[in-house]
This record gives C-alpha cells, structure tokens and sequence, in this order.
C-alpha cells in the first residue's frame, strides 16, 4: 500500500506543476509527499492521479501520460519504501 501510495502522489505532483513539462526536484517532491498527514490526504490525491490519467486517456494526449508514468517509476524507484504519513 505504501508503494502504491507513493507512486499516486508522485505522479499527481509531478503534474501539478506545469501542463506542459515536468520540472521538479527531487526534494520538492519528497517535501510534498511528507506533507500527506493522514489517508484523507493520500485518497484524495490519488482520486486526482486517476481524473488526470483518465483526462489525458480521452483527449489524446500521449505525451503527457507518458511523462506521468516515466516521472511516477522514477519517484518510486528513489523513495522506495518511506513511510508517505
């Protein structure tokens, strides 16, 4: 769950910051993941991970999955099993 947890915010944050690049340190990314205070926190942002991989599904936009997922594996390879709250 933790893993799973991980990859769902990393990837909602990772797009979060720009609709046309993903641009983000690694820091500023973990600081945000830490900030995830309870479960509350961690569904809701994992129902926004799904509204954007499901938004980009249907208008097309390829480009963009594919930086979520390469930003997501990326994330969850360097944070491997931390604790998100």
């Amino acid at each position: 769950m933790k893993k799973t947890a991980n990859l769902l915010i990393a990837g909602l944050l990772c797009l979060m910051i720009s609709n046309n690049s993903i641009a983000q340190s690694i820091e500023e990314m973990q600081a945000k993941v830490d900030s995830c205070k309870n479960v509350k926190d961690t569904v809701a942002t994992a129902r926004a991970f799904f509204q954007l991989v499901k938004h980009y599904d249907v208008t097309g936009e390829d480009k963009l999955l594919a930086q979520m997922l390469d930003s997501t594996l990326y994330y969850a390879k360097i944070s491997g099993d931390k604790k998100v709250y």
